[in-house]
């Protein structure tokens, strides 16, 4: 197991929850196991591939071909968090700068709702946006910049892989639909001509269950399917 926030390299993780439970276990990208949740259980209509992406801690992503989880290459990562977006930017867990998940993921947007609001935010994503609907300038900054640095990276994502389908989660699961509307004019602006009105933009069906069913869907795969 391969783990950047947390510091983890090569960690066998599954090996002592085998020995604590005395049951086999697996395991798999939290994100992409979210995104087979989606794709085999959630009200997509089908749509393939699919790109999950999860915006809490960081930025993940996880993508569905045919109905399977992609886990070609090297730990069979899907990065987005991990584009640059900002030039000189944040310095990001990775070792990198300037990463996607420094200035989109939650901790940046706690942040910049604490020094907005003056307060601390559980949800800072819909508290900035209610701010920016009810006529604050500098929320609606915020969300402006927000949204330019996610669609960069969702574009890149778009042009390289073509999903039928983007599905938000995590921090985007209660944020209001016309933030959605900013994503999909932003990401239309962005994205390759031919590809812009193949791709849709859309809420994370599952809510906070995906990661739970996802893993069902991973295990019961492992352990009985690919028998």
């Amino acid at each position: 197991m391969l783990s950047v926030n947390l510091g983890w390299r090569d960690v066998a993780f599954a090996d002592p929850l085998e020995r604590a439970l005395g049951v086999p276990a697996v395991v798999d990208h939290n994100v992409r196991a979210m995104a087979l949740a989606e794709a085999r259980y959630g009200d997509t209509g089908g749509a393939d591939p699919l790109l999950y992406v999860y915006v809490r801690t960081g930025v993940g992503a996880g993508l569905v071909i045919g109905g399977q989880p992609f886990r070609s290459g090297a730990h069979g990562v899907t990065e987005l968090g991990h584009l640059r977006v900002v030039e000189r930017g944040r310095p990001c867990a990775c070792g990198a700068s300037g990463c996607l998940e420094t200035v989109a993921a939650e901790p940046y947007l706690a942040e910049r709702a604490r020094a907005l609001l003056g307060r601390d935010s559980q949800d800072p994503l819909a508290d900035l946006a209610e701010a920016a609907h009810g006529g604050d300038g500098r929320a609606a900054a915020v969300l402006e910049e927000l949204v330019d640095r996610l669609t960069t990276g969702l574009a890149s994502a778009v042009n390289l892989l073509n999903p039928a389908l983007i599905l938000l989660g995590g921090a985007f699961r209660t944020a209001p639909e016309p933030v959605f509307d900013l994503v999909r004019d932003a990401l239309r602006a962005r994205a390759f001509p031919v590809l812009r009105d193949a791709v849709q933009v859309r809420r994370a069906t599952l809510g906070p269950d995906a990661g739970v069913v996802g893993s069902a869907a991973v295990a019961l795969d492992r352990l009985f399917y690919d028998a």
